[in-house]
This record gives structure tokens, C-alpha cells and sequence, in this order.
């Protein structure tokens, strides 16, 4: 005897094939950005920070080469005495020279460090990317295959039903496919009886 396939939840499959695609979507959308993020961060430490610190120290090293000038001039001078203005520029001179330069270390450390340090966890965001465009993709596709043949095969085994004869669509009346209905059994009935009582005479 021929079997047949029990179809029960082609919706479900459906409802499975659509969470994956809203799955591999936020997914991607997510992964993007950390990626981009990676980047960002990688540009403002070698260019923006690096750039702006250059300045910063270059700057600062003017400023402690003119305090340093107008202190040593205090000290040539016969005329006035050196003031602890001047003492103090030049102090505060010198820190301001330092914290640029230790600014300027560390930045040049993150720069150094950076692909190591961010170097694994990249790999694996590009691993992730390859399922998510690859394996995945594959698997939205088998999906939507099972959906399109299990919705063909269910109507082949459930043809649709005329609401409005109680027919088969596009199929024959009972009476045509030589189905018997109830009315014309019973005058067949009645027929083959009269039939037989005649025989009997």
C-alpha cells in the first residue's frame, strides 16, 4: 500500500524561515557596526588623538622656550630682579611640556597595540560574517525550497473544495462520475424489485 506524508505545520516551517531572515538581519546590522567601530577607534587614536597632541606638545615646548627666554633675560638684566611670575611660568611651563609628551607616549603605545590587542576578536566578527552571509543564506533558501514543495504537495492530496455545489473545483457532479446519489439509489432499489416480483409470477 502506497503512504503518504504526514504535512501538519507548513506554517510553522514558514514562521521559522521568517525569524531566521529578521535573525540574520539584526545580526549582520550588528556586526557592521562593531566592525565599524573597530575603525573609528583605530583612526581617532593614529590620526585625530595623534595629530592633536603633536600640536598640543609643539606648542606647549614654544611656550616653555618663551618662559625660559624671558627668565634667563630677568636674570642678565642690572636693572630689575627676577620675579617669581616668571619663576612660576617657567614651572608650570615645564609640567605643561611633560603631561603633552606622556599624552603623546601612551597614544603612540595604543597605536602600537591596537591590531594585537583588537586582532582576535576581529577574526572572529569575520567568521561570524561568513556564516551569517553564507551558511545561513543557504539555509533561508533550503527553507523557502521545503516551504514552496510541502505547500505543492498538500494541494495535490487536498484538492480544493466549490462552497458553493459541495463539489470537487472543476471536478464532475456525483451523478456524472457514475456515483449513485441518494435519490437515484432508491429508484434504482425500487426497480430492481419489481424486476424480481416479476420473475417470481
Amino acid at each position: 500500500m502506497a503512504t503518504r506524508s504526514n504535512v501538519t505545520s507548513v506554517e510553522a516551517i514558514e514562521s521559522f524561515r521568517a525569524s531566521l531572515i529578521l535573525y540574520q538581519a539584526k545580526a549582520r546590522a550588528t556586526l557592521e557596526e562593531i566592525a565599524a567601530e573597530i575603525t573609528r577607534t583605530r583612526n581617532w587614536i593614529a590620526g585625530t588623538q595623534r595629530a592633536q597632541w603633536d600640536g598640543v606638545a609643539k606648542r606647549r615646548r614654544r611656550e616653555l622656550e618663551e618662559a625660559q627666554a624671558a627668565l634667563f633675560g630677568s636674570k642678565m638684566s642690572t636693572i630689575r630682579k627676577v620675579t617669581a611670575a616668571e619663576q612660576m611660568a617657567v614651572t608650570k611651563a615645564k609640567r605643561a611640556v611633560e603631561e603633552a609628551e606622556n599624552k603623546l607616549r601612551v597614544i603612540k603605545r595604543w597605536d602600537q597595540d591596537f591590531d594585537n590587542q583588537t586582532g582576535p576578536p576581529t577574526r572572529q566578527i569575520e567568521k561570524l560574517q561568513a556564516v551569517l552571509s553564507d551558511d545561513l543564506s543557504r539555509a533561508i533558501i533550503l527553507l523557502t525550497q521545503t516551504v514552496a514543495t510541502l505547500n505543492a504537495y498538500a494541494g495535490m492530496i487536498a484538492p480544493s473544495i466549490d462552497p458553493g455545489s459541495g463539489q470537487p473545483a472543476g471536478g464532475q457532479p456525483a451523478e456524472d462520475a457514475g456515483v449513485a446519489t441518494e435519490p437515484a439509489a432508491s429508484e434504482a432499489a425500487g426497480s430492481a424489485g419489481a424486476e424480481v416480483k416479476k420473475g417470481a409470477a
